[in-house]
């Protein structure tokens, strides 16, 4: 029998009574819990400072083991009960601070930046924080930085710290002037600038100047916008997502798709396709190297888990997607790990995706979670309008086909129709999905029953198998989640097998026992 459907990172500025942190051209790593190069004070101990850090260093630190001391960072409100490690930071110049590993998806530390006001971490002395990095422009003196576990997590991270136009001791001090030209948002202007820069380090400052804005005045963009003359509609140049505040101002460049030459951005004719208004062609593409795949486009995604420059230079993603994205780990509380965001349709081809997945239109997303099953994920997107999910193995695919295109890279922003508020079985999917069930004819009670679950299709991998077998009594008596189910029937009468696949199709099957 075949059965067929169709179906997803505290600053403290005033000079501590301390040692400065050594000269940091050479890279060192502190391993938990490490003793700093200078004594720590009894208060440092208390507020569980275990390092140093300066321009250069990496420090590693595992934080199973210690204690949550601070759960307050003063104006920022959050669950911050794992245990906490604090840095001094000894620097100048610009400085960022970021936790390279792990992913703030994976799991998820904050980091903190204190002022140093006669103690080491008090909340009142918080003036910064990030989930992923913390900038420090015109740094001078020593500082603290924590990395804090939010809800209770604890483990290994690292934290890497680079310094520009400034050094981490006593040395020379530099300056630098530059000039140039910039355009205002609406209108354009140029001038002159200068700057300059001092460290009381082995670094050298630098400076740079940027023109004046033109005349003209702009809000911040909408979703999706791109800003544009007296804050009006995207002009098609940039795709604004959300950014860690919300505020719409993590923007990426984009260029028209039919500059690209690579064939490996050959979209296939919408006529051609299942659904022409599904499958409209992008006429602009995000230049994914004219940005940082670090970029936060939502307070807990970085762009590069949409939009990886490692398949491809260009990339397609819709800010309404990423809005609902957010939204669900808001809502699950706990990490969420993207598998797979947008593919080109090159590299979907060259991984077996299907013919036509939503993956190279840029409104699926393939996830996982460790704080929530996957069939409740897939709630989660179907609550969020999803017009198509799907339950894998490993993780659940959710899609928004008949969203309304993004503007920003369909242009005018075409209709698809309605969002679905609950989950719709579409005519079309990213593949044919075949399943059979193999069900033996002639039975007697007493007899073994094997029942194997077969499959065609599936591109993202082996689908979530769910079955159940029902006596002739009512009761369901023997249960599974692998391809195949043994029983053996007792009782002569019609058995009833359901096998629930991929989250899609429940396919009933009836076995007369005599």
């Amino acid at each position: 029998m075949l059965m067929r459907t169709t179906a997803a990172i505290a600053l403290l500025a005033a000079t501590p009574p301390c040692t400065p942190a050594p000269d940091s051209g050479d890279t060192t790593t502190v391993d938990a819990p490490s003793e700093p190069d200078a004594p720590l004070t009894a208060e440092e101990e208390d507020c569980q400072i275990v390092g140093t850090l300066g321009c250069g260093d990496t420090a590693t630190i595992d934080t199973t083991g210690l204690v949550n001391v601070i759960t307050d960072y003063g104006p920022w409100v959050g669950n911050w009960s794992g245990p906490e490690a604090g840095f001094r930071l000894t620097a100048s110049g610009d400085v960022t601070v970021r936790i390279a590993s792990p992913r703030p998806s994976d799991i998820n530390f904050d980091l903190f930046l204190m002022e140093r006001n006669g103690s080491s971490c008090e909340p009142a002395d918080t003036i910064d924080y990030h989930w992923s990095s913390l900038e420090i422009e015109g740094a001078s003196g020593t500082y603290t930085v924590f990395v804090d576990g939010v809800s209770g997590v604890s483990g290994e991270v690292t934290l890497e710290v680079t310094c520009d136009g400034g050094g981490t001791s006593g040395g020379s001090s530099g300056s630098g002037s530059g000039s140039g030209s910039g355009s205002g948002d609406s209108g354009s202007g140029s001038g002159s600038g200068s700057g300059s820069g001092s460290g009381s380090g082995s670094g050298s400052g630098s400076g740079s100047g940027s023109g004046a804005p033109g005349a003209g005045s702009s809000t911040a963009p909408g979703p999706g916008e791109t800003p544009g003359a007296g804050g009006g509609p995207a002009s098609g140049t940039s795709v604004c997502y959300p950014g860690i505040a919300n505020i719409w101002t993590s923007c990426v460049p984009t260029v028209a798709a039919s500059s690209v030459s690579s064939s490996a951005y050959n979209y296939g004719n919408p006529s051609s396709s299942p659904s022409a208004s599904w499958y409209q062609q992008p006429t602009r593409l995000a230049d994914l190297g004219a940005v940082s795949g670090t970029l936060p486009v939502a307070p807990n995604f970085l762009l590069s888990e949409f939009m990886s420059s490692w398949k491809g230079p260009y990339g397609v993603f819709d800010p309404q997607v990423v809005v609902k994205m957010q939204s669900i780990r808001d809502a699950i509380g706990g990490p969420i790990t993207v598998n797979s965001g947008y593919r080109s349709p090159g590299y979907n081809s060259g991984v077996g995706g299907a013919t036509w997945s939503r993956h190279m239109y840029g409104d699926a997303v393939d996830f996982r979670s460790s704080a929530a099953s996957l069939t409740s994920l897939r709630s989660h997107c179907t609550s969020r309008g999803a017009s198509f999910t799907k339950l894998y193995a490993n993780h659940v695919h959710c899609d928004w086909r008949s969203s309304t295109l993004p503007s920003g890279f369909y242009g005018g922003g075409i209709a698809r129709g309605d969002e679905q508020t609950e989950f719709v079985q579409d005519p079309f999917d990213e593949g044919e999905d075949s399943w059979f069930v193999e069900v033996p004819t002639a039975l007697l009670a007493g007899d073994d029953v094997a029942l194997e679950l077969d499959w065609v299709g599936f591109p993202e991998g082996d689908p979530y198998v769910q079955w159940g077998v029902q006596a002739p009594w009512g009761d369901v008596i023997v249960t599974g989640e692998s391809p195949d189910v043994h029983f053996t029937p007792r009782t002569p009468g019609v058995y009833t097998v359901q096998a629930e696949v991929g989250g899609i199709v429940i396919v009933t099957e009836e076995l007369v026992v005599e």
